[in-house]
């Protein structure tokens, strides 16, 4: 992924929306580039199963990877000592 310059303009003036839109922007190439060779594959219930499997895989390894993410981040937060600010 290459590095763009975020302008934090009346539209995102803390920056929390950038995360969203960078996760959403790579979901959408990661999908885009898996189901590419599907493009010159015939119209068929085959080609549509393929490619319902494989989104459909994608985006449950994602949303796994970010329940193991999460318990990490809170396993860490809850041994951190008390009055810790930093991880």
């Amino acid at each position: 992924m290459s590095k763009q310059t975020i302008d934090f303009d009346a539209s995102c003036p803390d920056g929390r929306d950038v995360q969203v839109r960078r996760t959403l922007t790579d979901i959408e190439q990661s999908i885009e580039a898996a189901l590419g060779p599907l493009a010159v594959a015939p119209n068929n219930e085959a080609t549509w199963a393929i490619a319902v499997t494989t989104v459909t895989s994608f985006l449950e390894r994602r949303r796994l990877l970010g329940q193991q993410v999460r318990a990490e981040t809170e396993h860490r937060l809850e041994t951190l000592p008390y009055g810790s600010f930093f991880l």
